[in-house]
């Protein structure tokens, strides 16, 4: 069921800079450059479940996508079966770069159906609400499609790491296969900040530190660090103890007599690596009946062959 918007719009439209539509909650908001909501709406999406696989799969794709291109739409016609219909894209269809072709963000006069999965694979809303938000997108837009909640799949991860003796301390997890520098600067009286970059959260920042979510509010009093903003600067730790660090990684591809693993990077979409490997989100399904494969996270290992 589609939730609540519960987060106040504070943004600046002059400065509108990236897109996010969440499949749970059924929305699409856009945000300004300092990440702060400029407006929200209930949209519809595809009626089929999960990442979009292949043509005609009825899914709405999941990841990181821009604006190709924004098309007058106010005369296209679209024929259902029952002849054909002048405006049931409303005035404007608002091209993503998706690989599969006519993905893209249109407008509807049948507002039963937004909040629904009732799409091709595209995303839906209200004409009058595409109309509004039309004058604050431009080509090369930033849009992020996502299956869940971005604070409730950070909270997720975050559980799933957690040391069974402390309900505080937050387990680093494996990352990508290439060493990643944590971006950070060390003071002259041994001070670590760290500096926000596009998509981080704060468990994700706790755990490359090593160091807990508790220590970082302690330390920044002042910072509401539940809402991070890009570039936004926050002590992590004093006195050095905690000076910035290379993560450990693992191989991203470890294989057996009979079995090929996969250690999950950023961005990684199940149905991607399906393709990669040739072979099926079905069939990673069936050798890892303990992971839900549309909630996989980072540094995840899961079994592809």
């Amino acid at each position: 069921m589609p939730q609540p918007e519960v987060q106040e719009a504070s943004g600046d439209a002059a400065m509108a800079n990236h897109i996010v539509v969440t499949k749970e909650s059924m929305r699409l908001r856009l945000y300004d450059s300092d990440n702060r909501l400029i407006c929200s709406f209930g949209v519809a999406l595809g009626r089929g479940e999960g990442d979009k696989q292949e043509v005609g799969d009825m899914s709405t794709p999941e990841g990181e996508f821009v604006i190709t291109d924004i098309q007058d739409a106010s005369e296209w016609l679209y024929d259902s079966g029952d002849g054909a219909v002048k405006g049931y894209y409303g005035n404007w269809f608002v091209r993503l770069s998706s690989p599969f072709k006519g993905i893209g963000i249109h407008g509807t006069s049948d507002l039963s159906s937004i909040g629904q999965r009732s799409t091709e694979g595209s995303i839906r809303l209200a004409s009058s609400d595409l109309d509004s938000l039309r004058p604050m997108l431009r080509e090369g837009m930033k849009v992020s499609i996502n299956a869940m909640e971005a604070r409730v799949a950070e909270a997720r991860a975050v559980i799933s790491t957690i040391e069974p003796q402390s309900v505080d301390v937050v387990a680093a997890e494996p990352v990508a296969e290439q060493s990643r520098a944590v971006e950070a600067t060390k003071s002259e009286v041994g001070e670590v900040w760290h500096t926000v970059s596009d998509g981080e959260l704060l468990g994700r920042i706790v755990r490359s530190y090593g160091t807990t979510i508790a220590e970082v509010k302690r330390l920044n009093p002042n910072i509401n660090v539940d809402r991070l903003s890009i570039g936004q600067r926050i002590l992590i730790s004093r006195g050095g103890e905690a000076a910035p660090k290379v993560e450990s990684v693992a191989p991203k591809v470890v294989e057996g007599d009979d079995e090929v693993w996969y250690t999950l990077e950023k961005g990684d979409l199940v149905g991607r690596v399906a393709q990669r490997f040739g072979t099926t989100s079905k069939r990673i399904a069936e050798l890892n009946p303990d992971i839900n494969i549309d909630r996989v996270r980072d540094g995840q290992r899961i079994r592809i062959k």
